[in-house]
């Protein structure tokens, strides 16, 4: 549950954002705000080699999320 409260705090553009979480009949969930572009998988098809050219747009919000959430107390080390 920690982990769910600390993602719930982090509001960032290319962070899909956690309205609400929980445990229901030892079942736990969480409610996420609505992507409405979709995920990478539907956007990148599957087999297709990419170039760096395409993919450092994405890699760039990744960083940049990934910047972002340790100052809202989560932490990206493994």
């Amino acid at each position: 549950m920690d982990e769910a409260r600390i993602i719930a705090r982090l509001v960032h553009p290319h962070i899909v954002r956690v309205l609400e979480f929980g445990v229901e009949d030892e079942v736990p969930f969480l409610v996420m705000d609505y992507a409405p572009n979709g995920t990478l998988r539907s956007r990148l098809p599957r087999a297709v080699p990419l170039t760096p050219e395409s993919i450092f747009p994405y890699m760039r919000q990744i960083a940049d999320a990934l910047a972002y959430a340790p100052s809202r107390g989560w932490s990206t080390a493994t």
